[in-house]
């Protein structure tokens, strides 16, 4: 099951193998001595397409992360929400570099790929899993293991509450009921649904009102 953010980006990415190296400016183009420099890395941002309203303060470090090749510190600007995934695809294609950013990601997607797993149905206990949140999220890490049927977020932990099966589908509907280190935390439905890959093997999915995260096998 692909996001719709997810989808558009292989779909760029496609496009981008078979991309010609953009007329524009380039990583050796960059002249980090001169006083211009801030407005250096805005042409450039503009010039890939990214409008100048939506230019920021992450989009330098994105470039200098491209420039010096260091791809994972880039993608962390896009999986942290600071960049977006199509400004990633734009500039990475202006500054000559297509090809080698659609590359990277598609062989991160496939090392990525969740693990199949088997589990009872509907699960009454989730130890031994983790939700992938897909990025490090500092103050929890990026891999949140599950306690039975309860996470910890950064400053809640929720218990998937109340459940109720799904009609037509292999998912389950959940409340969640949550203690915070603040008052009157709210609570939300959460759908984990299961994708199966064969009779006794599947892949874990956490769906809310905002994302779609998969569940793995928590590393050793």
């Amino acid at each position: 099951m692909l996001s719709n953010d997810t989808f558009l980006g292989l779909c760029v990415a496609i496009l981008l193998l078979a991309a010609e190296p953009s007329s524009g400016a380039t990583c050796s183009d960059i002249d980090y001595s001169s006083p211009n420099l801030p407005q250096m890395m805005q042409n450039i941002a503009i010039s890939s397409g990214i409008g100048e309203h939506d230019y920021t303060r992450y989009h330098w470090p994105y470039i200098n992360y491209m420039c010096s090749g260091n791809y994972v510190a880039a993608q962390s600007l896009v999986d942290s929400g600071s960049v977006s995934q199509r400004e990633a695809y734009l500039l990475a294609n202006e500054l000559g570099l297509g090809r080698e950013y659609a590359e990277y990601l598609r062989s991160t997607w496939s090392a990525a790929a969740p693990p199949p797993i088997s589990l009872p149905w509907p699960p009454t206990s989730l130890d031994g899993y983790c939700l992938d949140l897909g990025y490090d999220h500092g103050c929890t890490g990026r891999f949140l293991p599950f306690e039975g049927m309860a996470v910890r977020f950064c400053e809640s932990t929720c218990t998937l509450t109340n459940p109720v099966a799904v009609r037509g589908m292999d998912a389950v509907l959940y409340d969640t009921a949550c203690l915070a280190t603040y008052p009157n935390p709210p609570s939300w439905r959460v759908m984990i649904y299961r994708q199966m890959t064969s009779d006794t093997e599947a892949t874990l999915w956490w769906v809310d009102a905002n994302s779609s995260r998969p569940i793995n096998r928590c590393s050793s």
